[in-house]
């Protein structure tokens, strides 16, 4: 997979538009065509290159839920390590969303995580 940007002029008026698409390519035949899978014009920037970095990284980025577990930790820590996780993967370059956590039965708080 790989990102494809294609610019296109109006000739009237001049404006340049900007297209960008999550495209891959494979073959039929003898022949190699090319199949859009998503288009990502409406993305921010910022995201438009974390994803084009995470396409051109060599390795594994993507992590599974399933294979984050956390055995024993106090109150404060649980929420530490995931945001540190977070950070660690780059996740936190994509968007900001609000998590809640839950630190006793009875309580709950909500967080705003850059994420």
């Amino acid at each position: 997979m790989y990102l494809q940007r294609n610019k296109s002029v109006n000739r009237k008026t001049g404006k340049v538009y900007t297209s960008v698409i999550l495209s891959s390519k494979y073959r039929e035949g003898k022949k190699v065509k090319t199949r859009s899978i998503a288009n990502l014009s409406h993305m921010p920037d910022e995201m438009i290159l974390h994803i084009e970095n995470m396409l051109k990284s060599d390795r594994e980025t993507m992590v599974s839920l399933k294979d984050i577990s956390v055995s024993c930790c106090i109150d404060y820590g649980y929420v530490s390590v995931l945001l540190q996780l977070l950070h660690a993967l780059r996740i936190h370059n994509v968007s900001q969303r609000y998590v809640t956590v839950m630190i006793a039965p009875s309580h709950t708080a909500q967080i705003t995580v850059n994420l």
